[in-house]
């Protein structure tokens, strides 16, 4: 393996080492989300919210470091062709960090949002699903890109 490919081999499994770290936050949160609301909207709020922000302020930091040469930039220049499914990929991060930051308002809201934290719940789960794609979408852009082995369980 020459410099380059060490490189390449080392940002590629960086990235799916971050990619790790966020599923098992996602595992949290939906397991507590799969238990529903249980006790006051208050207090599952305030416990959505401990789960959530966290979860949040690392996948947010995770999309910044994916674009400002994370893996995207070094897929780029392997695989030039790859430019449409990485804005595709970059776009997906704006729509579920708004969907995010609209969890927050909601949460933190709920003395003045009566009601309605299933759409809460509905919104986290939709967004888990979404990221749960997305990941796998990176996983394959790798693989394409570095023509790596992932290894099982990715």
């Amino acid at each position: 393996m020459n410099a380059g490919e060490k490189i390449e081999h080392e940002i590629a499994q960086h990235a799916l080492e971050e990619h790790r770290a966020v599923r098992a936050q996602q595992k949290q949160i939906l397991a507590f989300i799969e238990k529903g609301v249980v006790g006051s909207e208050t207090e599952w709020a305030s416990r959505c919210l401990d789960l959530f922000v966290p979860f949040f302020d690392h996948l947010r930091e995770h999309f910044s470091v994916e674009e400002s040469g994370g893996f995207m930039k070094p897929v780029l220049e392997v695989r030039p062709t790859l430019h449409p499914k990485i804005e595709k990929l970059k776009q997906e991060h704006v729509e579920m960090l708004n969907t995010g930051h609209l969890v927050i308002d909601r949460l933190r809201g709920v003395g003045d949002f009566k009601g309605n934290m299933d759409e809460v719940r509905e919104r986290i789960l939709g967004l888990l699903s979404v990221l749960a794609e997305h990941e796998r979408a990176e996983n394959r852009l790798l693989v394409t890109a570095f023509d790596i082995d992932l290894g099982p369980g990715d």
